[in-house]
């Protein structure tokens, strides 16, 4: 009854607050998952989330014991019908979008049979989903996770939970701090990969995802006739809105459209049509300038300054675009760039720009072996499961190798693309050997939410916010460098890259 005690003296600690005992609950319950899982071999991840609707507390992948997996967890105080209804209500909102089988809800305190029976029967009520539910309260616990099959038997005390998730004014950029440090120290020392998302395109009037989508919205709407201005827009509204969530359904969904207003049948010309349209709303507020204060021009120098044994290896991006290399030209002509949009093989001498979602360059004449109609575009639901499905693929091998043997820099990417994150895990065997992801943190200025809360209680949630996912990211081999204003990026890369001015 070691565990149970200890949180029932948690639970009744009287300095705490009533959020602070949930969330140091939830803290203590995942804690004896992560251990007890790590003996099975097992992983669970905390604070996953589904689409942007539902944030669970953690979700096992694989099957455990008699549930069946994916398992999502939710972990209460005490478990009451008001939280039964919520979870119903969000898991309908996503129902389609997830391979859920199980949801455990675990109570950490003591429930009675018949409170258990009577939520049972409110989850059949009104249920469209197959999720099978289970609910655990203490007992339950800590009789189907022994504590004493882990190695947390003397560690499971306020004092201890208080030291792992408690963050001083202190601590915070300390860490920051210490990471910037140290990849600035890789990147003297050895060479690194970066990693680049439409983050980093943005500042040369180029879309980012949800933008290019909404590209494609208006083109699908265009072709309606006698319609005005107004109208127009609230048609276009209306398909973002109805489209909002899944980004890759929406891509498939708007290219069926698309192809279906041009009227397109032959596979080879659909795809050229698709391609070439996503082209010119790519590049459609492109205006064809050097932004020298941009992150890219910035990138292009520190390509162009690094040595032999340091600095850049070589880019991997997500983007469909050659921003990078039209700068790349523009500070040194005769600088040797290879990019990759096939398994050709690396040539000597050249700096690689590897591009595993497909390439649609500005000019295709400036690529002499380049050909729209060879092209495979990862942009649709079709596409990406194609590509999680041959993990042989040349898009999926640059980027575990370089995983496996780099120190990797991410800019411009949420770091949320599946595909990503399953390389990621997938590669994580080496603590040594951490990458490195800069993301923006969250103010939550523009939350309903949080604007009318106490600015203690906002400031405390924001911070156990950011160290949640400070640990999410940890699990993946991956340290956040945090900046609060895309504007303080420019300064931050230029001292991590000791960047040279240089004037062109």
């Amino acid at each position: 009854m070691e565990f149970s005690k200890r949180l029932s003296d948690l639970l009744n600690n009287n300095e705490l607050q009533p959020s602070k005992k949930g969330y140091y609950l939830e803290k203590s319950v995942i804690l004896l998952f992560e251990n007890f899982l790590k003996e099975e071999n097992q992983i669970i991840f905390t604070n996953y989330r589904v689409k942007d609707v539902t944030v669970f507390d953690a979700l096992i992948p694989k099957s455990f014991g008699e549930l069946l997996g994916p398992i999502a967890i939710e972990i209460k105080t005490f478990i009451r019908s008001s939280h039964l209804f919520r979870i119903k209500e969000s898991l309908k909102k996503i129902s389609k979008d997830t391979n859920i089988k199980s949801l455990l809800l675990v109570s950490g305190t003591p429930m009675t049979e018949t409170h258990k029976l009577k939520l049972m029967d409110e989850w059949t009520v009104d249920n469209n989903t197959s999720i099978v539910m289970v609910i655990w309260d203490i007992n339950d616990l800590e009789r189907n996770l022994p504590i004493s099959k882990t190695k947390l038997s003397n560690n499971i005390s306020f004092s201890y939970l208080k030291s792992q998730t408690q963050e001083s004014k202190d601590n915070k950029p300390s860490t920051q701090k210490d990471n910037l440090q140290k990849l600035k120290e890789i990147y003297k020392n050895e060479k690194i990969v970066l990693f680049l998302g439409s983050g980093v395109s943005k500042e040369c009037n180029l879309p980012l995802w949800h933008e290019l989508i909404g590209g494609l919205s208006s083109e699908i709407i265009s072709n309606f006739t006698d319609i005005n201005y107004l109208e127009k827009k609230l048609l276009i509204k209306e398909l973002s809105d109805l489209l909002q969530g899944n980004p890759l359904i929406s891509a498939s969904y708007l290219e069926i459209g698309l192809l279906q207003r041009l009227a397109i049948e032959e596979i080879q010309k659909e795809k050229y049509t698709f391609y070439t349209k996503l082209k010119e709303i790519l590049y459609k507020n492109y205006k064809d300038n050097i932004n020298k204060d941009s992150q890219l021009y910035l990138i292009a120098q520190a390509i162009v300054q690094s040595g032999l044994d340091n600095g850049m290896k070589s880019v991997i991006t997500y983007n469909y675009d050659d921003i990078l290399q039209k700068y790349l030209r523009s500070i040194n002509s005769e600088y040797k760039i290879q990019s990759n949009f096939n398994d050709s093989p690396q040539e000597p001498g050249f700096f690689s720009i590897l591009h595993p979602h497909g390439f649609l360059p500005f000019n295709e004449n400036d690529y002499s072996d380049y050909s729209i109609e060879e092209q495979e575009i990862i942009f649709t639901e079709d596409s990406y499961h194609k590509l999680q499905a041959d993990p042989y693929s040349w898009r999926n091998l640059i980027q575990i190798n370089a995983f496996r043997d780099d120190i990797v820099v991410m800019l411009g990417l949420s770091v949320n693309d599946p595909n990503l994150r399953r390389l990621l895990l997938h590669t994580s065997q080496k603590p040594e050997r951490k990458h490195f992801a800069f993301l923006q943190r969250y103010s939550g200025v523009n939350s309903v939410n949080l604007r009318d809360l106490d600015y203690k209680v906002r400031k405390e949630f924001l911070n156990i916010h950011h160290r949640i996912l400070e640990e999410n990211f940890e699990k993946l081999g991956v340290n956040i460098i945090w900046y609060d204003n895309h504007s303080d990026l420019p300064k931050l890369l230029a001292n991590v890259f000791s960047v040279q001015k240089i004037n062109i």
